[in-house]
This record gives structure tokens, sequence and C-alpha cells, in this order.
């Protein structure tokens, strides 16, 4: 079983009943119970005290300016997108969950970006989840965590002592590693949710990779109102044009339908490792701001946290064909739960 070490930083239905429906709910409830086996001995390690839903905002409007994040790289893409947030106050709380492993050089960008958010900060909690480093990752985390912690809602830094085997960051990309990566990242996921979800409205997702984000990124996908929302992940290539970098944000098309329906249950469905007639989200962008998608990736993602209380996870196993944040969005539309993307925000993957 994983033991759990935890660093804190706290500032104060449908009708009738079918074969495949039978077959989801006892998928998701096997999930669930992976997920409470996997995770049950972590809860004698630490207990969170509840913290009242309305936090004083006695929290710095502005990080020490040492934690500007250095945007210009992405100067031609801060105000490419023409979404309308709506005004008023934002109210909902938001916890951002980022697994982590040998992050050491990705950690200080990392805080800088969620310095840049100007969604209010005393509405925003983070928990990071490390596990398998080999360098000082989760040390280095906790001095950060404990330096900014005044600056956000909460702050906390869990280890999770996992088991698995962790695949080489060189052969993350590697199609033979890629059930392996993913079961892995899905556990990882699933552990950290568990012990970070508390009050809040919504959990947002971020790798820790990530080098930009719009600063309003947080209002651009509360205003999609959906209930699991993703923006365009991009990088930039050696010339400096925005690419797709995500390609598990996706729609699903009659071609990429037809093909699945010949494969076995245990078929393992990867984008990036060949044709696939799907659609990436960028590509839906001549349909408006936001638009119905049938996979999302991790890179920046945006979860109801009552879906996530509700069962919606990240399935550690081969779930409709595909595993992880895909096998989410999957299981999300299974749930009823409405699953969209923003075409026209962009984030971008170092």
């Amino acid at each position: 079983m994983s033991s759990l070490m935890a660093f804190k930083c706290r500032r104060s239905h449908v009708s009738g009943v079918s074969v495949i429906t039978i077959i989801t709910a006892a998928l998701i409830f096997l999930n669930h119970v992976q997920m409470s086996v996997h995770t049950s001995s972590l809860a004698s390690h630490t207990t969170r005290q509840a913290t009242p839903a309305t936090v004083a905002s006695d929290v710095p409007l502005r990080c020490p300016d040492d934690m500007t994040l250095n945007v210009s790289q992405y100067s031609d893409v801060q105000h490419q997108s023409d979404y309308v947030i709506g005004s008023g106050k934002y109210t909902d709380q938001i916890l951002i969950l980022t697994p982590i492993s040998n992050s050491v050089d990705r950690l200080a960008n990392y805080f800088k970006l969620l310095c840049s958010l100007n969604y209010p900060h005393h509405l925003i909690s983070v928990a990071l989840g490390e596990d398998t480093s080999t360098d000082k990752t989760y040390e280095i985390a906790s001095s950060v965590a404990k330096r900014m912690s005044p600056y956000f809602r909460e702050i906390q830094v869990f280890h999770f002592d996992e088991q698995m085997k962790h695949v080489p960051v060189y052969s993350r990309h590697d199609p033979n590693f890629q059930l392996e990566r993913r079961t892995h990242l899905a556990h990882a996921r699933n552990q950290l949710l568990m012990r970070g979800l508390r009050d809040e409205d919504w959990v947002l997702w971020v790798d820790s990779d990530v080098a930009y984000v719009p600063p309003d990124l947080i209002q651009h996908l509360l205003s999609a109102k959906g209930d699991v929302v993703v923006p365009s992940c991009m990088y930039k290539n050696e010339f400096g044009a925005s690419m797709v970098y995500d390609k598990n944000t996706w729609r699903e098309t009659s071609e990429s339908i037809a093909y699945l329906k010949d494969q076995p249950p245990t078929y393992l469905m990867l984008e990036g490792y060949g044709p696939t007639k799907r659609q990436y989200l960028p590509s839906l962008a001549h349909e408006g701001t936001v638009v119905d998608i049938d996979g999302v990736g991790g890179c920046t993602l945006l979860v109801r946290a009552n879906c996530h209380r509700k069962g919606l996870n990240f399935p550690a196993f081969v779930f409709d064909n595909h595993i992880e944040t895909e096998g989410l969005a999957k299981m999300a539309s299974r749930m009823k739960f409405s699953v969209k993307g923003l075409p026209l925000v962009n984030v971008f993957h170092a």
C-alpha cells in the first residue's frame, strides 16, 4: 500500500436500463473501488480540517515581483481569442491540481504561471501530487509552496509512494510504453483528486510543463458552462509558429467511429501515432467559441467538482477503447456530462 506525506499551507437519470448502461456503471464502480483500495491507507496519515466556504479576501492581489511570468515568446497570442467573458463578481472556488515528478526545473515557471492568473486568488486552492521522483521535486515544491501560500487560498504538496514502475522521460511518447505510462498517470491523478478535493466548485488540472496560459483562462473556461472544458493546447516550433501539441483533445468522425466498431473492447486507441480520422480542437474554430468534443487531454482541463464527486475520474484501465484523460471524456459522456472545447483559447506547452 502507498504511504503519504503531506505539506499544507492554508489561508485562514436516465429512464430505462440497458446492458451497456449496467456494464458502464459496473466499470465506473470498479474504477472507484480500485482508487479507494489504492489510497485507503492514506487517510490515517493526513486529516484535512474543514475551511468555511466563504474565505476572507485578504490574499494580496499580486504575487512578488520576482514571480512575474515571462510572456515575450507568446506576445502574439495573448489577445488572439475573441471569446467574450461574462462580467460580474466571481465566487466559485477553484482547485488547481497538478501531478509532478522530476519537476525541479519546471517548478519556478509553474508557480509564475499560477501567479499570472487574474481570477481572484483568494478563491484558488492548489494541490500538487509528487511520486517516483529521483530529484528533490517534493522538497523544493514544498519550499516554494510555503513561500507562495499567502498569495492563494491554500497550497498543498502531497508525496505518494507509488509502487508502479516509472516510465523514463525519454520514453514518454513511445507507443510501446503508452498503456503503462497512462495507467500510471491515471493512478497519480486519481490519488491527487481524492486527497486534494474538499469544498471547491471546480477542479482545474494543469500540467507542470505548461509554459503559458492567458491570465483570464479560468474565466474563459467557466464561461463555457460545461461540465468538462478544455482550451486548445499548442506549442511553439523552432520557427515560432503555433502548432497543435495536445492531440488527445478531439472530436470523433464517422470514419473514426466506424474504425472503433471493428476493434475489441480491450483495444487501446492512441492519438498521434497514425491517422485516426479525428478532428483536433483547433480545427473546429470555424464553428464558434464553444464546441462539443469527445476526447480531452490533461494539459489544461476544467472539471465540475460535483462530476468528480459523482464518480467521474481517470480510468486506469481501457474504458471504451481509451484510458486516463480520454477515458475520462468517454466516461463523462456515458454519465451524461457535457464535454466542451474552446478552440479560440490557447494555452502553450513547453
